[in-house]
């Protein structure tokens, strides 16, 4: 038996391929993708952060005006009316007002500007008395080409001849004001323009005018203040105050609790301390006075307008009002 070989088969062997990477083309693409997707990143990052920043930079100036705002009444809050002195006084320019403070501010202030608390309360201190006056001014002024509101205050005052001279001081700080003046500035909020009126008399008035300053009151009493005799604080004698003394007590700050919002005669030696003390006791007592004026141009309430410029947090007319404290029932 013969065998016959098995046919032959033919088969094609395919060369085995080697792997190979991406080509230069592949891996421009793909830095391109990760380029544009880290732009796109960053851009979005960064506009999340301007926001951020202007969303901060608004609540700092919302804050900064409410607390002018709030610096605003409170030092009419604390408005001091003192004998033959000009209490509250606005001129076109600036309003300027005398106020108390508590001599621990006053040492905190005196620290806070480099200067000794004994330096800050002075040789005629209140002898043991723990408030003290100042005077505050409000203006307007351009500074670096931007229009500020701007507010400035005098050291603690304990002597009539230091409260004349800051008074005449803030009267120069709104007009002129000298590097010296302008190291006790603060600036609170850019402002367009501003308006102050006062309520007398169930109406708001402008302060200038015949109906918003009665005659016999500001100036006048303020010139007055000079030439007060200081008698009665040296002589231990009850201050005098000319006028009702129903009308005196109801001046805004009558009857403080430490002698300051009382009504006081001319003021000697011992400081506005005793001064005051005695005139609060000599008004509960009904002492008749003989010297010495009481500044009755205090109004019934304060309007503040502003008118902040476009580009801040807030703009336009903002209207603040302030009634005095001893009025009953209110009124705006």
């Amino acid at each position: 038996m013969v065998r016959l070989p098995k046919p032959l088969t033919l088969r094609w062997v395919l060369p085995r391929r080697r792997p190979r990477g991406y080509t230069l083309i592949e891996l421009l693409v793909a830095v391109g993708i990760l380029a544009l997707m880290a732009v796109l990143s960053w851009r979005g990052l960064d506009g999340m952060s301007q926001t951020q920043s202007r969303l901060q930079q608004r609540a700092d100036a919302v804050l900064a005006l409410q607390a002018g705002l709030a610096q605003w009444g409170a030092d009419l809050d604390a408005m001091l009316v003192l004998p033959n002195l000009t209490a509250l006084d606005w001129d076109g320019r600036a309003l300027r007002l005398t106020r108390r403070t508590t001599m621990a501010s006053a040492a905190t202030m005196a620290s806070a500007s480099g200067t000794s608390a004994t330096a800050a309360s002075g040789s005629a201190g209140l002898g043991g008395a723990d408030e003290a006056v100042l005077v505050v001014a409000w203006s307007r002024r351009d500074i670096d080409g931007t229009s500020q509101w701007l507010r400035w205050q005098s050291a603690p005052l304990q002597t009539r001849s230091d409260v004349q001279l800051a008074w005449a001081q803030a009267a120069q700080w709104a007009q002129n004001p000298g590097d010296d003046l302008k190291a006790r500035e603060v600036r609170v909020v850019p402002l367009a323009q501003w308006q102050v009126f006062y309520f007398r008399g169930d109406a708001w008035t402008n302060p200038l005018s015949a109906a918003g300053n009665p005659a016999g009151n500001g100036a006048a009493g303020g010139a007055a203040g000079g030439a007060a005799s200081a008698t009665g604080a040296d002589s231990g004698a009850a201050p005098s105050v000319t006028g009702s003394v129903t009308s005196a007590v109801n001046s805004p700050v009558a009857g403080g609790a430490s002698g300051l919002g009382g009504i006081g005669g001319a003021v000697g030696v011992g400081g506005l301390a005793g001064a005051l003390a005695r005139g609060v006791a000599a008004l509960a007592a009904g002492l008749p006075g003989t010297t010495g004026t009481i500044d009755t141009s205090v109004p019934q309430g304060v309007r503040l307008v502003l008118t902040l410029p476009p580009g801040q947090a807030i703009s336009g007319i903002l209207t603040r009002d302030w009634v005095l404290p001893t009025l009953g029932g209110g009124k705006s």
